[in-house]
């Protein structure tokens, strides 16, 4: 697995849903387990949507910056009280995860995680999503880890 990051200093580095859309958006098969976030319109521990119910919350919230926010896409096959049994994902002072691409929850197969609204990396178990991510980012880069 490989960790991308996109960092553009001229650009709103926070914003899901341009990421979701650019990835497949409605289309993308996966319940979204939402940790460690930071943004005006939720104080949430974290929150637990399909794709449609997080697309919609972001939509009718004007698309908002997300200043933190891991965002855990895991198979509609686990049930939320099988998801919830491990430890939430995080990346505010996670000084780990920085040492290797990992996706944190064990049942995810992909993650992403706006960073201090400065970027976004992903982190997936399947290259088409990096691949299609390229096409709408085109400077998405893989982390070394450096």
């Amino acid at each position: 697995m490989k960790r991308y990051l996109f960092k553009n200093e001229n650009f709103y580095n926070g914003c899901m849903m341009k990421v979701l859309k650019s990835l497949g958006g409605k289309e993308l098969d996966y319940n979204w387990l939402v940790t460690d976030m930071e943004t005006y319109f939720l104080d949430d521990e974290y929150l637990f949507l399909s794709t449609n119910e997080l697309l919609e919350l972001i939509e009718s919230n004007n698309d908002p910056q997300w200043i933190w926010g891991v965002f855990s896409g895991i198979p509609k096959k686990y049930s939320k009280e099988e998801v919830l049994k491990y430890d939430f994902p995080f990346a505010n002072d996670h000084k780990d995860l920085w040492k290797e691409a990992i996706i944190q929850h064990p049942l995810a197969d992909i993650e992403i995680i706006s960073y201090d609204s400065s970027f976004f990396t992903i982190v997936s178990k399947n290259d088409k999503y990096i691949d299609m991510l390229k096409k709408t980012y085109p400077s998405l880069e893989e982390d070394k880890y450096e």
